[in-house]
C-alpha cells in the first residue's frame, strides 16, 4: 500500500487507472479457474450433460467467484489496518452462504419458494 501511495503522489498513475488495471488483470483467473473446476467436477460427478445445464452451471460458478472476490474486497477495504479481524469477519460472512446452499437441509422440508430454486 505504501508503494502505491508513493507512486500516486509522484503522479505515475491515478487511483482510477490502478483500480481498472487491477480489475483487468484479475479477469482471466476469475473466468479460467471456475470454468476449469466446474468442467472437471461436472463430469467427475456424472451429471446429465446438456449444453444449457452445463452453461448454467458454469455461469453460476463464475458469478460466485465474482461475488466472493467482491466480498473479499469489501471486507479487506473496511478492515484495512487489521488483518486478523478481516480474516475472522470474512469467515463469519461465509457462514450464511454455506448454510443456505441446501447441503444441510432436505429438499422436502424446505419452504416452497426455496424448493423451486433447488
Amino acid at each position: 500500500m505504501s508503494v502505491f501511495i508513493k507512486e500516486n503522489f509522484n503522479g505515475w498513475y491515478s487511483l482510477k487507472s490502478y483500480y481498472i488495471a487491477h480489475q483487468i488483470v484479475d479477469l482471466p483467473p476469475m473466468f479460467i479457474f471456475p470454468i476449469l473446476f466446474g468442467t472437471v467436477s461436472y463430469f467427475i460427478t456424472y451429471q446429465f450433460f446438456e449444453w444449457p445445464r452445463f452453461i448454467l452451471f458454469q455461469s453460476i460458478l463464475v458469478g460466485l467467484a465474482f461475488l466472493a472476490q467482491g466480498v473479499g474486497f469489501l471486507v479487506s477495504s473496511y478492515f484495512v489496518n487489521d488483518v486478523t479481524t478481516s480474516a475472522v469477519v470474512g469467515a463469519i460472512l461465509n457462514i450464511p452462504l454455506f448454510l443456505f446452499t441446501g447441503l444441510l437441509i432436505k429438499i422436502s422440508i424446505m419452504p416452497k419458494f426455496f424448493q423451486v430454486s433447488d
